[in-house]
C-alpha cells in the first residue's frame, strides 16, 4: 500500500510587532510617492544634457540608481515583511538576495555621500579643478568607480563565498544570512566601524568643513562670489547628508554599544532604528535630489498649472 510522504510546513502565528505595522502604514504610501519622483527625475536626465553633462551631479545620478533599485527591490520586501510579521518565502536564497540588496546599497550609498561631501570642498569655488581629463580620471571618475565596486566585491564574497554557513530560521521565520558576523569577530568589528560608522561620521565633518568654507568664502568674496550656484550646491549636501546622519547614527550608536557595553544595550529600541534605516533614506532622496534639475520649480508649475 502506498504511502503519501507529502509533509506540510506548518507556519508559526506570529503577529506583527506594533513598529511593523507603523512602518507598513507609514512606509507604503512614502515609497509610491518616491518612485514617482524617481521616473521624473529619471526623465528630465535622460531629456537634458547638462544634468549629465554637469561633473557635480555625477555622484547624485549614481546614488539615485542604486537608491531606485533599493526602493523597488528591498524595501518592497520588507514592506511585505512588516505586513507578515516575518521573512516570505522561507528560503535562504531569498535572504540572501535581500541581504546582498541592503548591505551594498547602503555601503554604496554611504561611500557616495561621503565623496560627494569631500569633492563639493573642490567644487564650491573652484569648478575648473577637474578640467583635464586626467584629472577627472583620477580625481571624479576613479573615487565613483571605487565607491561603486568595493560594496559589490566585499558583499559578494563574504556573503556567499565566505566559509561559514547562513540559514533560513523555520522556527521565526527569520533571516539570518550573514554569517562571516557571528563567525569572525574581526569582521563583524570592521562591518561595524569601517563599512558603517566611519561614514556616519565622516559625512557631517566634511559637510561642516564645506559650510565653514562657504561663510568664509562668501565673506571674502561677497558679490563676486556666483553664491546662487554654490548655495543650491550647498543646501542639496547639506540636505542629503543631514538625512543621512539622522537616519543611522542611532542604530549605529546602538549597535557599537551591544558590542562593547552590553548585548541587551538598547535591544527594545532596535526594531525602531532598523526599520528607519532599511526603509527611508531611498525613500526621501529623490525629493531631496529634485534641484538637480534645472528650473524644477517651473516644471511642477506646469505640471500643476493651478
Amino acid at each position: 500500500m502506498a504511502t503519501n510522504n507529502t509533509t506540510t510546513m506548518v507556519i508559526p502565528q506570529i503577529t506583527p510587532p506594533l513598529s511593523s505595522t507603523i512602518f507598513l502604514y507609514f512606509y507604503s504610501p512614502l515609497l509610491a510617492l518616491s518612485i514617482a519622483c524617481y521616473f521624473f527625475i529619471f526623465y528630465h536626465i535622460f531629456v537634458t544634457p547638462s544634468i549629465r553633462r554637469t561633473p557635480s551631479n555625477h555622484v547624485f545620478i549614481i546614488m539615485l540608481i542604486v537608491c531606485f533599485l533599493q526602493a523597488i527591490l528591498s524595501t518592497s520586501m520588507h514592506l511585505d515583511q512588516f505586513r507578515r510579521g516575518f521573512y516570505w518565502p522561507p528560503s535562504l536564497t531569498y535572504c540572501l538576495l535581500l541581504f546582498m540588496i541592503d548591505y551594498i546599497v547602503y555601503l554604496n550609498g554611504a561611500l557616495l555621500m561621503v565623496w560627494a561631501s569631500l569633492e563639493r570642498l573642490f567644487f564650491i569655488f573652484n569648478a575648473n579643478i577637474f578640467n583635464t581629463l586626467r584629472r577627472r580620471i583620477i580625481g571624479h571618475y576613479l573615487p565613483i568607480v571605487f565607491c561603486t565596486v568595493y560594496p559589490l566585491v566585499y558583499y559578494t564574497y563574504f556573503l556567499l563565498f565566505y566559509p561559514c554557513e547562513s540559514y533560513y530560521d523555520m522556527s521565526t521565520l527569520d533571516c539570518v544570512a550573514a554569517c562571516f558576523l557571528w563567525t569572525n569577530s574581526f569582521m563583524a568589528l570592521y562591518e561595524l566601524l569601517v563599512n558603517g560608522f566611519a561614514p556616519v561620521c565622516f559625512v557631517p565633518i566634511f559637510s561642516i568643513l564645506l559650510l565653514i568654507r562657504v561663510l568664509i568664502k562668501k565673506q571674502q568674496m561677497g558679490r563676486q562670489v556666483t553664491w546662487r550656484k554654490n548655495r543650491k550646491m550647498t543646501i542639496q549636501l547639506l540636505g542629503i547628508s543631514t538625512s543621512f546622519l539622522l537616519l543611522n547614527i542611532e542604530y549605529f550608536v546602538l549597535a557599537i554599544g551591544q558590542m562593547v557595553y552590553d548585548t541587551n544595550f538598547g535591544t527594545e529600541y532596535m526594531p525602531w532604528f532598523w526599520g528607519v534605516n532599511v526603509c527611508t533614506l531611498q525613500s526621501i532622496i529623490p525629493f531631496l535630489c529634485l534641484n538637480i534639475i534645472p528650473d524644477v520649480t517651473k516644471k511642477f508649475k506646469i505640471l500643476n498649472p493651478w
